[in-house]
């Protein structure tokens, strides 16, 4: 995969080329005359907008009781009422004024980005009008407004050498009266229900980033935080009615040294579920991708077994039960194993892990190292600065393991040893070429878009730490998490593919590395086995259908980068039996064939047939049920995994072909044709490659297929 570069710049929206660089893809404009901003801004002596690229949205800044204030607006929709802005350092409050007029001159322009990001799509590509605006002579805002919400944060010159006091932030988020608040109380790893407050009522209310808010008029809006970094992150502390308080979650200082620069307060915007689901701000707020340490295409998402919640203490980690989960991996054609807690009681721990790590990579199975940041638990009881952490780093890469699971970090407040060591560890781990997954963590921001070696972050209330056998409790969270803290970014979940109410959940929960918490032996035993190991864990697109609605209901259509559509559902409160699909609300021209998975008397059933996009289908869908459904242009008799005969190749579409390759190359128009109906048969491990050319567009897909 290839992470985007992005060009920034005054540019007019015409004659754009994208030029392949290097290996990096660049959006350029050719227009010659820079972009005009002032058709955004608005200015009066009262008030100070800048609108979209659209121009249908607008944050507008005002001055009340002498402080800076802002509102967010979109057409005749007002998401965030006048809030106050600014934090206080040494004893000085920025963000006072007298008047708008007071202001600065606004500086900007409209900026582009185009990147590639891991998870609900594959592209971040939203335009912004983005601009700085100097309060006094050395605080500025800075924002940018985008078509679907507002991004801002603070700036305060500093002097390298000078260390001051960030004492408290006085930002404020005033929602529209007559609004729903949705969201999980502050916990200091994010574990906690996501439910409804009413704003007007809860008068001791902390709730943690992000918040869903539903206005009296149906739309939608959340509060995020983006770019989180030599800072401490945010919860949202109830003020009084409709309005919550950034707060910092500690009772003291924080020593700052140079330039002080917040994180992005966003406030995302949408007309339904899925326009807020797909926004991608928090993304854009990030830096790209360093181009040298993520140039060689390494980073690799995939599916992991994990052994841990089969027992859930140090002693069920144990290398026979490590070595039975690779090869159960490698069976299924999984990327990863993950190694948990426990390892550091082995005896010879270094040679077994060794051993572990090769036998692994002769399959194409990633062994991925728990340890702990906490004193008393892990490698060398703990990483107690950044010096531990990068000789752990070394330690797993002389092993020949993939990646880390890092785990138990202190929370938000803690700038040095938390917020600032997420970014210590993915810088040099990317040196290494190994990939990260963080647990007992704080919430994602945006940072992987930048580190995209990050595969996973936990800050969720996962399956460890609930009833997994509950469905009341995991339909509860399965129709609130997606469209509260997911927007924030992946989510390591951890899901059981027991049924298909669990399975399901894999196209409702984002996670480039989908840790799955089901036995692989079971798996591999499921009648449902290749449909589990045909599920992607990054995505094309995404879309939200319309049946979803929080607390009911919640029903995804994600596009893998084969062209299948994958339909995901899972049903808390919603009225009726069954449920319909439009299925024109995903599907492209043409023909594709259906595989539906659901839970029967007997246990799991399957159904399948043939649509197209015109057609509805309907599947059963009553409350505390979950279904999951496949939609193919081409589909194999094995996805992946052992080679355990010949595989088949079925087209729904006469005017689909599809080449492929048998080592791991990308196929090209002279490859040859796999025609629909026949077979290939393997008698060595094999990477088959496929360009399948649809009535839609070419798509692409990759199988490892191991000889055991």
């Amino acid at each position: 995969m290839t992470f985007f570069k992005t060009h920034k710049g005054l540019c007019l929206l015409s004659a754009a080329v994208l030029l392949l660089v290097g290996g990096v893809l660049l959006l350029v404009f050719t227009a010659d005359t820079p972009y005009d901003i002032a058709p955004h801004l608005t200015r009066t002596d009262e008030a100070l907008s800048i609108l979209s690229p659209d121009k249908r949205t607008a944050l507008t800044l005002t001055v009340q009781d002498g402080r800076l204030c802002c509102r967010v607006s979109r057409d005749d929709t007002v998401f965030l009422r006048d809030s106050s802005l600014g934090f206080t350092v040494d004893g000085t409050a920025y963000g006072t004024a007298d008047a708008v007029s007071a202001l600065g001159d606004v500086s900007g322009s409209l900026l582009t980005e185009v990147r590639t990001i891991q998870g609900r799509t594959a592209e971040a590509n939203a335009p912004c009008i983005a601009v700085e605006i100097p309060v006094t002579d050395d605080f500025s805002l800075e924002a940018r407004v985008f078509d679907n919400g507002a991004a801002f944060r603070y700036r305060l010159k500093g002097d390298a050498e000078v260390t001051r006091s960030l004492q408290s932030e006085e930002t404020t988020f005033v929602l529209p009266e007559d609004c729903g608040v949705w969201g999980g109380e502050s916990h200091r790893y994010h574990e906690t229900i996501q439910k409804y407050w009413a704003p007007d009522r809860y008068t001791a209310l902390t709730l943690g980033v992000p918040i869903t808010v539903r206005t009296e008029g149906g739309q939608y809006a959340a509060i995020l935080e983006g770019n989180l970094q030599h800072y401490p992150g945010i919860q949202l502390a109830w003020d009084k009615a409709y309005r919550y308080r950034a707060d910092f979650g500690a009772d003291h200082a924080y020593p700052m040294t140079g330039e002080i620069v917040s994180p992005y307060r966003i406030v995302a915007v949408g007309d339904d579920l899925n326009e807020l689901y797909n926004n991608t701000i928090v993304y854009q707020v990030c830096d790209a991708p360093d181009t040298d340490l993520f140039a060689d295409d390494w980073v690799k998402p995939g599916r992991a077994a994990w052994s841990w919640i089969d027992g859930r203490t140090v002693d069920s980690v144990t290398p026979d039960k490590a070595r039975s989960y690779t090869e159960a991996a490698a069976k299924l054609g999984f990327e990863y194993n993950i190694i948990d807690e426990g390892w550091v009681d082995w005896v010879n721990y270094r040679r077994k892990l060794e051993t572990l790590a090769a036998e692994g990579e002769e399959y194409g199975v990633g062994q991925i190292l728990w340890t702990g940041v906490t004193a008393g638990v892990g490698y060398q009881g703990g990483l107690d600065d950044v010096e531990d952490a990068k000789a752990y780093l070394d330690f797993i890469k002389a092993l020949g393991m993939r990646g880390a699971k890092i785990d138990f970090f202190p929370d938000e407040s803690h700038v040095e040893t938390a917020v600032d060591r997420y970014v210590e560890i993915l810088s040099y781990a990317a040196e290494q070429q190994l990939v990260i997954n963080f647990h007992g963590c704080n919430k994602p921001t945006g940072l992987d878009a930048a580190y995209p070696n990050e595969l996973n972050r936990e800050a969720i209330l996962g399956l460890e730490s609930t009833e997994a056998d509950n469905r009341t409790v995991l339909a509860q969270m399965f129709t609130t998490q997606p469209f509260i803290r997911n927007l924030a970014g992946h989510a390591d979940f951890t899901p059981a593919v027991d049924d298909a109410f669990g399975m399901a959940q894999l196209v409702l929960t984002d996670a480039p590395m989908q840790a799955i918490a089901t036995d692989p032996q079971k798996i591999l035993r499921s009648k449902a086995r290749e449909m589990i190991k045909s599920v992607p864990t990054v995505w094309e697109e995404t879309v939200v259908l319309s049946p979803s609605a929080l607390n009911r209901a919640a029903v995804f259509a994600r596009r893998g980068a084969n062209g299948s559509w994958y339909v995901g559902g899972i049903n808390h409160t919603r009225d009726g039996k069954d449920l319909t699909l439009t299925l024109s609300e995903f599907l492209g021209e043409g023909t594709y064939t259906y595989e539906l998975w659901i839970d029967g008397k007997k246990g799991l059933e399957k159904q399948t047939g043939t649509v197209t996009g015109d057609d509805t289908l309907t599947v059963p869908f009553a409350k505390l049920e979950g279904f999951l459904l496949r939609f193919d242009r081409v589909t194999l008799s094995q996805y992946g995994g052992e080679i355990t005969g010949a595989v088949t190749l079925t087209t729904a579409d006469d005017r689909t072909v599809v080449r492929y390759t048998t080592d791991g190359t990308a196929p090209t128009a002279s490859s040859p044709v796999w025609e629909n109906g026949t077979s290939l048969t393997f008698e060595d491990t094999t990477v088959l490659t496929l360009s399948i050319e649809a009535p839609d567009g070419t798509h692409t897909a990759s199988y490892r297929f191991n000889k055991m």
